[in-house]
C-alpha cells in the first residue's frame, strides 16, 4: 500500500512540474532568446503634440475611429502631459460622434473623476447625460425593438445626469439649455 502512495505522489509531482514548465516555458524561452513581442509597443511613435494634432485633423475629417486611436495613444504614452485633459474631452466627442455612446459616457465619467476642477468639467457632465440618453436607442437600432418594450434605464440615468449638471453648474450654458429642454418635455407630457 505504501508503494502505491509513493508512486501517486511521484506521479503527481512529475505532472505538476511538467504543467508548470509548459505554462511558463514559452515566455521564459522567448526572454532567454531575446525574442520580441510584435504586438507590444514599448515607446511612443510620435510626440505628444503630433498625436494631438493628428487626432484633431482626423476629427475634422470625420475619421473618428482613427482620432480615438491617436487620443488613446496620447493618453497612454503621455498620461500627465499638457494635452492629457483636452485629449480626454476630444475623445468623448469622437466617441459620441461615432455612435459609441457607452464609451463616451465612460470617458465623461473618467474625466469628471480625474479632473473635477477643470473649467470644462460641465461639458463632461453634459456629454455623459447626452450619451446615456442616446445609449437607450442602441438596442432599438440593432434589434428593431418596439418603442414601448424598450428598457428605460438609460433614460433614467440620463435624466439623473442632467439633474446633476443643473445642480452643480446652474449658470453653465449647457445646464440652461438642458433645463429648458427638460421644461419643454415636462410641459408636453
Amino acid at each position: 500500500m505504501q508503494a502505491v502512495g509513493n508512486t501517486f505522489i511521484k506521479l503527481s509531482s512529475i505532472t505538476l512540474l511538467a504543467l508548470s514548465v509548459n505554462l511558463v516555458g514559452c515566455q521564459t524561452f522567448k526572454n532567454l532568446t531575446g525574442g520580441k513581442d510584435v504586438d507590444a509597443v514599448e515607446t511612443a511613435e510620435k510626440s505628444e503634440q503630433n498625436y494631438y494634432n493628428d487626432a484633431i485633423t482626423q476629427i475634422d475629417k470625420g475619421r473618428y475611429t482613427q482620432a480615438i486611436e491617436d487620443l488613446t495613444n496620447l493618453r497612454t504614452f503621455y498620461p500627465t502631459g499638457q494635452y492629457a485633459e483636452q485629449a480626454l474631452l476630444d475623445m468623448m466627442y469622437a466617441q459620441y460622434a461615432s455612435g459609441k455612446y457607452e464609451m463616451a459616457a465612460a470617458s465623461a465619467e473618467q474625466f469628471i473623476n480625474l479632473y473635477p476642477s477643470n473649467p470644462q468639467v460641465s461639458y463632461a457632465y453634459y456629454v455623459r447625460g447626452v450619451a446615456n440618453m442616446q445609449g437607450s436607442s442602441e438596442g432599438l437600432k440593432l434589434f428593431k425593438l418596439n418603442q414601448a418594450e424598450r428598457d428605460t434605464a438609460y433614460l433614467r440615468i440620463a435624466f439623473a445626469n442632467f439633474q446633476e449638471l443643473i445642480n452643480k453648474y446652474p449658470n453653465s450654458l449647457r445646464a440652461r439649455c438642458r433645463s429648458a429642454h427638460d421644461f419643454h418635455l415636462q410641459s408636453v407630457c
